[in-house]
């Protein structure tokens, strides 16, 4: 009888793992797309994160001919001695997480020569402010937040998961208090949404439709990780961050003109 092993993986073996993983590399495109997924899946919303361009040396005979298909052959896990077996220093795969039909590179961290770096976003290349395109948003969250509180104050000493039992008529909800503050703060949930479908509309235009979406569920994870963040404030971050999707051209061309720094000195 086959017998399952359920022993926790050890740290030293989890840690080595993770760490002599090979480098990956990939089109500014691709950068953006795992960026957008990581703050999204992986509660990585209130990260500060960094776009690199990047000089790699690779010896001819030390790249593998043709290219891996991911669909069939896993290549995000690559590891070091992935390719210490193949005796390469880099591997080509198409991907199909982030990019999805574009070339990525996964390699040894020592090709690298040299790396250019900006602080994304930047926001000196934040799209330009629409006048007067979200006063009414601005305006009907102040008032909705301000009555939510209001109601919300009223049935504070009642615990959140008993005002939920009451809200949906488990409990008994005398006066209706626990349902009145719930429908509010259902209304104003559903104006953060109306606000980030119509900066989507206004800001994204020329983004598809499933890229909006992840770009929306990465910036709505962005605010759950800044939670005292206002309306305004998350436009203007809103603002900043759509220019990596709706002027790449100036942030490549930004990325570009800093200074190089040169790894194989250090």
């Amino acid at each position: 009888m086959e017998q399952n092993d359920h022993r926790p993986i050890k740290r030293d073996h989890y840690v080595s793992f993770h760490t002599t993983k090979a480098l990956h590399l990939g089109t500014y495109e691709t950068a953006i797309e795992n960026m957008l997924r990581r703050m999204h899946d992986e509660h990585d919303g209130g990260s500060q994160f960094y776009l690199y361009r990047v000089a790699i040396q690779l010896q001819p005979g030390r790249i593998n001919p043709g290219y891996r298909d991911e669909n069939h052959d896993e290549a995000a896990q690559l590891s070091i001695s992935d390719l210490d077996s193949d005796d390469l220093d880099a591997v080509r795969y198409l991907n199909v997480h982030e990019g999805t039909g574009v070339l990525s590179l996964a390699i040894r961290p020592e090709t690298i020569d040299a790396v250019q770096r900006i602080a994304i976003p930047s926001h000196d290349l934040a799209l330009p402010l629409i006048p007067h395109l979200l006063d009414r948003d601005f305006k009907d969250l102040a008032q909705a937040k301000s009555e939510m509180e209001a109601a919300q104050a009223k049935v504070e000493s009642i615990p959140h998961a008993r005002r939920k039992m009451m809200y949906f008529g488990v409990y008994d909800d005398p006066g209706g208090l626990a349902k009145k503050a719930g429908d509010l703060e259902h209304r104003y949930i559903d104006l953060w949404n109306q606000l980030e479908c119509r900066l989507a509309e206004n800001y994204l235009p020329g983004v598809s439709p499933s890229i909006q979406r992840d770009f929306n569920q990465a910036m709505a994870s962005w605010k759950s990780a800044n939670p005292t963040v206002d309306p305004e404030g998350f436009a203007s971050r809103y603002r900043s961050m759509a220019a990596l999707l709706e002027r790449s051209g100036d942030v490549i061309g930004q990325v570009s003109r800093q200074p190089w720094r040169d790894l194989r000195a250090s």
